[in-house]
């Protein structure tokens, strides 16, 4: 009768290999995955702005020659006036839903959005040559093409960048959205 050979188990040396080479891969993959998600999150700042973007087309398709009368600048710290109101508030008769969440930079730590609802500053035409009334005039005036107004930009510098820039995903008037860079002095 022949011997019934029992499995061999792992040997510790076999096991501890393993454990070894799936530590190696894990620690390969984590800063992919990091920088996949922060690609992620920029990503996601696009699409609002691209949504954002969208209503603001329907704003100026139904009000032609005019911009909204809104506060330009957010702060974290401060509220809107009640004298005046904010773009969301200037915005939201063209949106298809009331909530507020496109306007929520999923970098903004800074908290832009908690405070005022917007990660975003409404800056027409950089606030250089601001004219709520009048895009042709705001036009002549800055020399620029309505394509290169920006409209809404990221309140702070929430996207990684080398020191000597400050990025800023920008929607523009015709509503296509790119980066907005200023250059930052030390």
């Amino acid at each position: 009768m022949k011997a019934i050979k029992q499995p061999a188990g792992f040997t510790l040396i076999e096991l501890l290999v393993v454990i070894s080479i799936i530590t190696l891969l894990m620690g390969i993959a984590l800063p992919a995955l990091k920088m996949a998600c922060k690609s992620a999150r920029t990503t996601q700042c696009a699409s609002n702005l691209k949504n954002i973007g969208t209503i603001w087309a329907i704003y100026c398709d139904q009000n032609p020659n005019t911009m909204p009368k809104a506060v330009s600048l957010p702060s974290p710290i401060h509220a809107t006036p009640p004298d005046e109101i904010s773009i969301i508030d200037a915005l939201r008769p063209y949106m298809n839903s009331q909530t507020t969440a496109i306007y929520e930079c999923p970098d903004d730590e800074l908290g832009y959005y908690v405070n005022r609802h917007s990660s975003y500053e409404y800056l027409p035409g950089l606030a250089i040559t601001f004219d709520p009334d009048n895009i042709p005039k705001l036009v002549a005036l800055s020399r620029r093409s309505p394509q290169s107004l920006p409209v809404l930009t990221d309140a702070a510098k929430f996207h990684p960048a080398p020191n000597n820039v400050d990025p800023r995903q920008t929607v523009y008037h015709d509503t296509h959205v790119d980066w907005l860079f200023a250059s930052v002095t030390p």
